[in-house]
């Protein structure tokens, strides 16, 4: 069940910023619909959890179903954008957290924040990073189906920042260890994480992350 189990005390780095990555216990994880092994880290702090992703891929996709222009029509193209979805359980909680990265909806500093419950995805409470282009203006001069919007309440929480470099997208989230709202877990305690490529795609083995007493 478990592909990794990584110690919340090894993790807890002083006042780790997640920049250097050198001293950090590495996982790698088999991700349905990526070819090669996803290499995961994550630090912590007094208040903070970094959570580094790198992605093998021969070429980076940027475009996420973009209007293209056919008969003098916007129709929406096939293009997808390269994403992952992250699953935060709890052993006893109902729900299970959810951090979305995609390449062009959050290319502007934060990823989007939803839940599972009984099954069901659900976004947080709050505005996301994103909204539709729909501006005939606009789209004259942006064809990107999506654009920058300012995310609030518990879609504003989690933090990444990605670049792809030498065939490789290196991605750091980061989100305060204990959330002020109720759709988020509170990641103080024991926890577990799997991957995947969205949210409707099957995810990876779990890697476990304990914490004992003195972490806590």
């Amino acid at each position: 069940m478990w592909v990794f189990t990584l110690s919340a005390t090894e993790l807890r780095i002083g006042n780790f910023d997640g920049k250097n990555w050198s001293g950090v216990p590495q996982a790698r994880v088999k991700v349905p619909a990526y070819e090669e092994e996803l290499k995961v880290q994550l630090g912590i702090n007094e208040q903070r959890l970094f959570l580094r992703v790198r992605i093998p891929q021969k070429e980076e996709n940027l475009k996420h179903r973009p209007w293209v222009l056919k008969d003098e029509e916007f129709v929406v193209g096939k293009q997808l954008e390269d994403s992952l979805a992250l699953r935060f359980s709890q052993e006893g909680k109902e729900i299970q957290d959810l951090w979305f990265w995609g390449a062009n909806r959050t290319q502007w500093g934060f990823a989007d924040d939803g839940f599972f419950k009984d099954g069901k995805y659900s976004p947080d409470a709050g505005k996301g990073p994103w909204k539709l282009n729909l501006s005939l203006e606009s789209l004259h001069r942006n064809r990107n189906r999506y654009l920058q919007a300012k995310p609030s309440a518990s879609r504003s929480d989690v933090k990444v920042k990605a670049k792809y470099l030498a065939g490789e997208w290196e991605l750091v989230f980061v989100r305060a260890l204990k959330s002020k709202y109720e759709d988020d877990l509170v990641l103080t305690k024991n926890f577990s994480l799997s991957l995947s490529k969205d949210q409707k795609s099957q995810s990876s083995k779990l890697i476990k992350v304990s914490f004992n007493e003195a972490a806590e």
